[in-house]
């Protein structure tokens, strides 16, 4: 009985194994991100503060964010056309 039990399993263990050899190639498909996030950013509005000092200020940092952003953007769309 008990070498009946051991054959079945290793006939099923082989048929799963031969079975396993019949699947089809892996396909990779390569997902690109939407055009909404391949878009360049667009500059922020004037800040309410009139002073120099807030101008200044303003402008350095909307200069290294827009900056920041459209290199991102860049390397997005660099990625997605390389095949």
């Amino acid at each position: 009985m008990n070498y009946k039990r051991t054959l079945l399993g290793l006939v099923l263990l082989s048929l799963m194994l031969f079975g396993t050899g019949c699947t089809p190639q892996v396909r990779v498909e390569r997902l690109l991100p939407p055009q909404d996030l391949l878009a360049d950013c667009e500059h922020a509005d004037a800040p309410t503060e009139r002073t120099n000092a807030g101008l200044v200020l303003w402008l350095k940092n909307e200069q290294y964010a827009l900056d920041v952003c459209n290199a991102d953007k860049a390397a997005l769309r660099a990625w997605a056309q390389e095949k």
